[in-house]
C-alpha cells in the first residue's frame, strides 16, 4: 500500500519526502542516470543546470565509480526533506547497480510561488 504524504512547513524535524513530489526526483534521477546531467530532458518544474554544475555533478558520481539505477521504492525510507524558512531543503538517497543503496546522495532545493513547486538540483555528492 502506498502512503500519501504531504508536505509541511516544519522547520523542526526532516520529514519523508511528499508523495507529489516523488515522480519528479524519479524524473531528475532518470535524466543523470542516462548522461543528462543539465537536466534539459527534465519536467518543466525543474531548472536546468549550468555547464560548470552538470559536469561537477558528473564528476562526482564518474569519481565515486558506480553506475547509478532508477529509484526503488526504497529511495523514500530514507530520502528527507526540512523547511528552511523559504524552500525545502531535500536529499535523495541514490542507488547503484553495484552497491544497491549507495553513499550518493542528491541535495535539491523545491520552493513554491503561487501553488506550483519548483525543483533546483543543487548538487550528487558523498556526505
Amino acid at each position: 500500500m502506498t502512503e500519501n504524504i504531504s508536505f509541511l512547513k516544519d522547520e523542526e524535524v526532516e520529514l519523508p519526502l511528499p508523495s507529489q513530489w516523488r515522480q519528479i526526483f524519479i524524473d531528475i534521477v532518470e535524466s543523470i542516470r542516462v548522461g543528462d546531467f543539465r537536466l534539459e530532458k527534465a519536467p518543466g518544474s525543474v531548472e536546468r543546470l549550468g555547464e560548470d554544475d552538470a559536469k561537477r555533478i558528473e564528476g562526482n558520481i564518474t569519481e565515486y565509480g558506480v553506475g547509478l539505477v532508477a529509484l526503488p521504492n526504497e529511495t523514500w525510507d530514507t530520502s528527507v526533506c526540512r523547511w528552511m524558512g523559504n524552500y525545502w531543503q531535500v536529499l535523495i538517497d541514490l542507488y547503484s547497480a553495484e552497491e544497491g543503496a549507495s553513499d550518493l546522495v542528491l541535495f535539491a532545493k523545491v520552493t513554491e510561488q503561487d501553488g506550483a513547486f519548483r525543483f533546483q538540483v543543487e548538487d550528487v555528492h558523498v556526505p
